[in-house]
């Protein structure tokens, strides 16, 4: 296992109490409030809240579908001796840590943060006082004091249940299907064939033959010359997250990683396409922070998911979250030709912008897409506030996937792991770590363009070593792009629409974010 190098951190953005990202979660009064310095561990305390969140997947009154919950992802990176700051190891055992009696706490098996939702079924503003999470410091050779500096972060999340789904619709371009170009391909426990309409960017594999694609065996050729077992192929239950990167929670990572770091993954687009990040001399500041955050290339998403502990998505579990499976009645949810995030083929575009842009804006219709220069507001074109359609009781006109994920349809592009070519098929799954190498890349091993990888055709393999020996992910071959955005036509939206699905960007776009998720273990 390589050791990361870790630069020195300066211009710190000294954050206060109150940490607020997309869709207003909040974490206050976060304390160390006991360590145990001969067991080596701590307890880190803070109150958590959030709106328009909900269960409903347990048996009794509120059971209902979608059958599932939203959560909060929280970590923890604290400052250490020499002015760092590094990822809190969580214990990996969710008893160990301390509900206020209202609050479920799943733990992560790798200790890189918990997930925190309803303990019942219930619908409406989440709000959970003292939590405690337990800290092995230990672990990590830290000096820990009730002094010691820390952050305690989090981002909204839906949990996907496990299940089988459509891929494809039969309509979309370049879509997905299984025996022909006009049937669905059902994604389950057992293999299913996959393949695609010819499009631009996919290779013949793909194209001609296909590939076997299960949800317990992962993906593999038809003629046994390629398999990989780990491929996230949508089948097994995995968190999303509820809205695309916004400018607040991107802005808010660049001030907590070295100058050195920062340097690397800032776009310097303040000002352009409603992109209003920029540095005062002391921090980075986003005006305009519920905004979600474009300009990301490949690599920019990519460190940002290894640093929160999370990870990219594939783009089958892009179609999973949109379409979804029905647990209640066990059946995958039909695919529909044509549709959208929101299981509708009917679409209205977002022409103007009501009020002030300070996070409580609204819009007329469901989707921004189609070049559009907003009316009221700022103006200019754009992306838009994070889930700024976001109703829960308004369906189709919410822009909420059937799972009640937000834009996943429109706003900006959605960045995916390709089955499209060698480089996409190998990616197995890793989680980040809560670290990237010195030079402010994200450094996990299969993930597309690690060790500089800018070969469609060559696997994505282990990482080679630190910054030195080797480059994390400074390139973007296996990856593409879905869900269309703000800037492009309405057909580019549809759930299956595959025009750029195996067309990596690794260059910043107006038109590109990024949205994380994490395997649920």
């Amino acid at each position: 296992m390589p050791v990361k190098v870790i630069a020195l951190i300066s211009s710190m953005f000294v954050l206060s109490s109150l940490l607020t990202f997309a869709g207003g979660i909040r974490v206050k009064n976060a304390v160390i409030d006991e360590i145990n310095l001969q067991k080596k561990y701590a307890y880190v305390s803070f109150d958590l809240s959030w709106e328009n969140s909900w269960r409903s997947d347990l048996p009794g009154t509120g059971h209902v579908d979608p059958f599932n919950h939203d959560a909060a992802w929280v970590f923890v990176k604290y400052k250490d001796q020499a002015g760092y700051f590094r990822h809190a190891l969580l214990s990996s055992i969710s008893r160990s840590h301390v509900s206020d009696g209202k609050a479920a706490i799943s733990a992560s098996p790798d200790g890189k943060g918990v997930f925190i939702y309803s303990g019942s079924n219930f619908s409406g503003r989440a709000e959970y006082r003292g939590i405690r999470l337990k800290w092995n410091f230990g672990s990590e050779n830290a000096e820990i004091k009730k002094s010691t500096e820390i952050r305690v972060l989090a981002v909204e999340m839906v949990y996907v249940p496990e299940g089988s789904f459509y891929a494809g619709d039969g309509a979309s371009y370049g879509s997905l299907y299984g025996k022909t170009q006009d049937v669905p391909s059902l994604i389950g426990e057992g293999e299913s064939l996959v393949r695609a309409s010819r499009n631009s960017f996919d290779d013949e594999a793909l194209i001609q033959e296909g590939f076997w694609i299960s949800g317990k065996s992962g993906i593999r050729s038809k003629d046994g010359s390629f398999e990989n077992p780990e491929y996230p192929c949508g089948y097994g239950a995995f968190y999303i997250m509820k809205y695309e990167i916004s400018q607040g929670e991107y802005s808010g990572f660049l001030n907590l990683i070295s100058v050195k770091q920062s340097y690397r993954r800032e776009a310097k687009a303040y000002g352009e396409y409603r992109n209003t990040i920029r540095f005062d001399g002391n921090k980075f500041i986003a005006e305009r922070p519920s905004r979600a955050c474009n300009f990301l290339s490949w690599m920019d998403g990519a460190a940002y998911a290894d640093w929160t502990g999370l990870r990219p998505m594939s783009e089958l579990e892009f179609e999973k979250a949109a379409r979804g499976f029905n647990s209640g009645a066990g059946l995958p949810n039909a695919a529909k030709k044509n549709e959208f995030a929101w299981n509708d083929d009917s679409i209205s575009p977002a022409l103007s912008i009501g009020g002030k842009e300070d996070g409580s804006e609204v819009a007329e219709g469901n989707a921004a897409f189609g070049n559009v220069t907003y009316k009221g507001g700022d103006g200019m074109s754009g992306p838009l506030r994070c889930g700024i359609f976001e109703n829960p009781g308004q369906g189709k006109l919410s822009g909420r996937s059937y799972y009640g994920v937000l834009d996943l349809s429109g706003n900006l592009a959605e960045q995916c792991v390709t089955i499209g070519n060698q480089a996409g098929r190998s990616f197995t799954g890793n989680e980040g770590d809560g670290m990237l190498n010195e030079a402010g890349d994200a450094d996990v091993s299969y993930w597309p363009g690690i060790n500089g990888n800018s070969d469609q055709e060559k696997s994505s393999l282990a990482y080679v070593g630190n910054v030195v020996e080797g480059p994390g992910v400074t390139a973007a071959a296996g990856s593409g792009q879905k869900g269309g955005s703000w800037y492009t036509k309405k057909s580019f939206l549809m759930i299956s629409d595959r025009s750029y699905a195996s067309h990596p960007l690794d260059y910043r776009s107006e038109s590109a974010g990024f949205r994380c998720v994490r395997s649920a273990r």
